[in-house]
């Protein structure tokens, strides 16, 4: 059973699985690859939290999933994950050229193996990245 590796409160209503990062208050905020100042991915959450709620956030090791909640790299295992827009966990294909690229881990059946690299990139698919 993975336990979360540490907490904070939120500045938003995060909704289900979600890549977070931290504001400039130390709280949470879903990540957003588009926008430098929602960037670096600090973790993983997985439930739901209203604004001003203490939040688990997980780091590393297995994720599993229920059900739905992995759509959009559901079929993907050993594929690499990263944070799309609004925090929601994307596999490659899922990111948008100009977004800044950080890889959260891998799909597994059923889940993600999390193992955040703390390197961002920017870049499309078709064009070298450059690091940012």
């Amino acid at each position: 059973l993975l336990t979360p590796t540490f907490y904070l409160s939120t500045v938003e209503a995060i909704s289900g699985i979600r890549a977070v990062c931290i504001t400039s208050g130390n709280t949470l905020l879903r990540s957003h690859p588009g926008s430098g100042l929602q960037l670096p991915i600090i973790g993983v959450v997985k439930d739901n939290y209203a604004s001003g709620d203490l939040a688990a956030i997980y780091t590393q090791g297995p994720f599993l999933t229920t059900s739905g909640l992995d759509s959009t790299w559901s079929g993907f295992a050993g594929r690499g994950l990263f944070g799309g827009s609004g925090g929601v966990i994307v596999t490659l294909s899922g990111m948008i050229s100009g977004m800044g690229y950080q890889r959260l881990g891998f799909a597994y059946s059923g889940g993600m193996i999390i193992n955040l690299d703390p390197q961002i990139t920017s870049g499309g698919v078709g064009s070298p990245p450059g690091t940012f």
